[in-house]
């Protein structure tokens, strides 16, 4: 029988993409071993469609964070029966989180688990954090996943180039982090400025974010928000011009297509989540803050106020956008 390997790490859908590298670096090093990984429901299309797993153990998220303690341990030993007394080649736990400790409790195995300021440090990039366990010198190479355009979408696009905008998401099973978004004001002046130069916006989100689509109905942008799935959007992105959002899930997503972004932070910092590429434009409020970052790896302040995210203004990210576009 092959050996095997375990990998638990679930949560935001930015979380686990930015684990993508070190599964793949995983999958070179040990390419005869079976790669078991332990993952909520919301991104299990996203890693079946990658084919890079063997084994998916997935779970409703909802069911083991937002439900009831009943719910909670039922969950629990669901995974706990198709993980437990087996022998795995090594265990990685991708959470710092001590309480993650307990899941792989009853499997056997050699556990790799990050801890803060051991092998995960401040200011260094999420995804190279991660490769690190594999292999320190690993560069980060995030891989280029492609899907068939549903046909419904390709009204979206027409002669002239198409920019998307992601104004709600922050969200995740444990909390919402409205902290993380650009002003909803400030996307719709971006969006009326855009059109104004001759761009088609299109409007993205899942079915939480139908919130924002109120603020756009008066201006002549394509509503996507909640109609697509995660693989329809990566079909999208490989086929537009540009993404404009802030630190959320869709922005992480974008990693694994062609399409630029532009990605806004304020709260949380760019250089652990997104630092600049050539794919990859960050934007950082908060200048002279000094409450900015404030997001400490659990929480972020008790902040009402949200300037470092108000501080970018319309016209900076604009000035940002029409420079990628050139």
């Amino acid at each position: 029988m092959p050996k095997k390997i375990l990998i638990v790490k679930w949560g935001a859908i930015g979380d686990v993409i930015m684990t993508l590298p070190m599964i793949y670096k995983i999958k070179e090093k040990y390419p005869q071993h079976k790669l078991c990984w332990l993952i909520g429901n919301s991104v299990k299309p996203l890693i079946e469609h990658l084919e890079i797993v063997d084994q998916l153990i997935s779970f409703s998220e909802k069911d083991l964070f937002q439900r009831g303690l009943f719910s909670k341990f039922f969950t629990l030993c669901k995974f706990w029966r198709k993980i437990a007394f087996r022998k795995y080649e090594k265990i990685y736990i991708l959470h710092k989180d001590l309480r993650y400790t307990f899941i792989p409790f009853f499997s056997f195995g050699k556990k790799v688990r990050l801890v803060q300021n051991k092998n995960f440090f401040p200011n260094i990039y999420h995804t190279k954090q991660y490769l690190s366990l594999i292999d320190p010198k690993a560069k980060v190479k995030y891989p280029k996943v492609t899907y068939p355009l549903n046909e419904e979408f390709s009204e979206v696009f027409s002669k002239r180039p198409c920019i998307f905008l992601a104004p709600g998401g922050a969200t995740n099973p444990l909390q919402t982090t409205s902290l993380k978004r650009w002003p909803i004001s400030h996307y719709v002046t971006l969006c009326k400025e855009l059109l104004l130069k001759g761009f088609t916006i299109a409007v993205i989100g899942s079915d939480t974010d139908k919130w924002v689509v109120p603020y756009f109905s008066k201006l002549p942008i394509k509503n996507l928000v909640g109609k697509t799935s995660l693989l329809d959007l990566l079909a999208l992105f490989h086929k537009g011009e540009l993404l404009v959002t802030h630190d959320t899930g869709v922005m992480h997503l974008a990693k694994l297509s062609s399409i630029k972004i532009c990605g806004m932070f304020g709260p949380t910092n760019p250089f652990e989540f997104a630092p600049t590429t050539r794919q990859m434009m960050t934007m950082q409020g908060g200048q002279g803050l000094t409450c900015s970052p404030c997001y400490n790896g659990r929480a972020f302040s008790d902040c009402q106020e949200n300037l470092c995210m108000k501080k970018l203004s319309p016209l900076m990210v604009l000035e940002k956008v029409l420079d990628s576009c050139i």
